[in-house]
């Protein structure tokens, strides 16, 4: 329903060791050919860390089949404070970045340059490091990097324009609150911009 709806990329995952393959083949049935698909991402898959350092079979196996088939990726661990995470925000903290960097790590030994959106200040890794967070400070005030992440995912992909994240952000938001967050995703739009128009004239 919602690929054949949505003209915007959705968040999604497999779910099972084996689910990436029959996503990917469903959701190519929407573009010209494989190579079409990986220009014009319709889904980023969310990649989940189960704690304590680990990364269950089947995860493994959807970043292994998701970075092959050129699908963009999300690492999101499950940091539970006080049950498989310290319950201190530093010690959740650093389960918290080994976690997301092991993944990161992973998809750039199976494919250099497989795309990872990465909300952080910078990684001397091959994967677009975007400061989110710092953004949003800047303009809201908040740590909140919402706005600023889908302004940068909108620099990455051709599906969705900064002028539609603007428009949607000021449907859900008003006043100086909506203004804020437009700033900020455009802010990371310009930045993600000319973080991939760096490489080509190098």
């Amino acid at each position: 329903m919602t690929l054949t709806n949505s003209k915007k990329p959705v968040v999604s995952g497999a779910f099972t060791e084996h689910g990436v393959g029959r996503m990917v083949e469903m959701m190519q049935l929407f573009r010209a050919d494989r190579a079409d698909l990986i220009a014009r991402p319709m889904s980023i898959f969310t990649i989940t860390a189960t704690g304590n350092f680990r990364y269950s079979e089947d995860s493994c196996q959807n970043l292994i089949d998701c970075v092959e088939a050129g699908v963009p990726v999300e690492i999101v661990p499950v940091t539970l404070m006080g049950l498989i995470a310290p319950v201190t925000t530093v010690g959740a903290t650093v389960f918290h970045t080994i976690d997301v960097l092991a993944g990161i790590t992973m998809a750039q030994v199976i494919k250099p340059g497989a795309p990872v959106l990465v909300n952080t200040v910078h990684l001397a890794v091959g994967v677009l490091a975007v400061p989110a967070t710092d953004i949003a400070r800047r303009h809201i005030g908040k740590p909140i990097p919402n706005a600023a992440l889908l302004g940068g995912f909108a620099a990455l992909s051709p599906m969705v324009g900064i002028d539609a994240v603007e428009a949607a952000l000021r449907e859900r938001f008003s006043g100086r609150l909506a203004d804020g967050n437009v700033a900020a995703a455009r802010e990371a739009h310009a930045f993600v911009t000319d973080e991939l128009r760096e490489p080509a004239n190098a």
